[in-house]
């Protein structure tokens, strides 16, 4: 996201989540302490409480959302393959990680058709 990014027609909820989406991506940037993660985990807390009611989502904020889903997912795998090595008895599916990826590449490939607002 930056300049080039076009918001035209972005309503307020929209603007929330995007901002609750940065705030959230900020934290899981790295290189913070565990008492830095009371911000983005309080973000991540709002954003779930805001989810049943999100409806007519901006692109934009759409993408964003769908993006933290991917990389939430991609943690979780690289996390579950660490403590499948170290424990033979952790190698059960990742149900999170197969239906993020399912959920993303749906997406992706209905953005990329109708390039319409989500």
């Amino acid at each position: 996201g930056g300049a080039g990014v076009g918001y035209g027609g972005l309503s307020l909820g929209s603007l929330v989540v995007i901002v609750l989406l940065r705030t959230i991506a900020s934290g899981l940037s790295g290189g913070r302490q565990a008492s830095d993660l009371a911000v983005p985990t309080n973000a991540l807390a709002a954003l779930a409480n805001l989810a049943p009611y999100m409806a007519h989502l901006h692109v934009h904020a759409a993408q964003r959302l769908v993006s933290l889903l991917q990389v939430l997912a991609k943690r979780h795998a690289r996390l579950h393959a660490r403590l499948s090595v170290s424990s033979p008895a952790a190698q059960a599916p990742l149900p999170l990680a197969a239906a993020a990826t399912a959920v993303a590449q749906k997406g992706q490939d209905s953005a990329q058709v109708s390039g319409a607002q989500v």
